[in-house]
């Protein structure tokens, strides 16, 4: 993509701008993109938090409900790429990751999926918020 190397700007694009740019592509379900300007940002140096982090996984699992029959494992196994690769950066999933990762699996009808990160999410000490709560207990519903 390369965004910011085609013109001379007056201001050095830093995590702020990147996260928006971000938002921007998965709000017009083009995550693909967004992922690309992650990888982009990172090979400038420049370090995305957790909101940046939140930003893309909450793009990329929204994006499910366009074709959900084939988007399910595939939108799965890319936010378990993306919290592996939080953790590797040092960044660790907070409440946020882990519900926007739990709701997904609760809509995809993975009850043991859904427990599995639940457990592995307290017992990193992060607490649930309702949101958290409501997608476990949806997935145990449809159990």
């Amino acid at each position: 993509m390369e965004l910011f190397n085609k013109r001379k700007y007056k201001y050095e694009p830093d995590e702020k701008m990147y996260t928006i740019l971000i938002s921007g592509w998965c709000k017009t379900s083009r995550p693909d993109f967004a992922r690309k300007l992650l990888e982009e940002m990172i090979d400038r140096g420049i370090e995305p938090n957790i909101i940046t982090y939140n930003t893309l996984l909450n793009g990329l699992c929204r994006n499910v409900s366009l074709h959900p029959e084939t988007r399910f494992d595939r939108t799965i196994r890319s936010a378990e790429e993306l919290l592996k690769e939080m953790q590797r950066r040092g960044i660790q999933p907070d409440t946020t990751s882990y519900s926007i990762v739990l709701h997904v699996y609760s809509r995809a009808h993975k009850p043991e999926l859904t427990l599995c990160k639940f457990r592995a999410m307290r017992e990193q000490g992060i607490s649930p918020s309702i949101a958290t709560y409501t997608s476990v207990v949806k997935c145990r519903l449809m159990w």
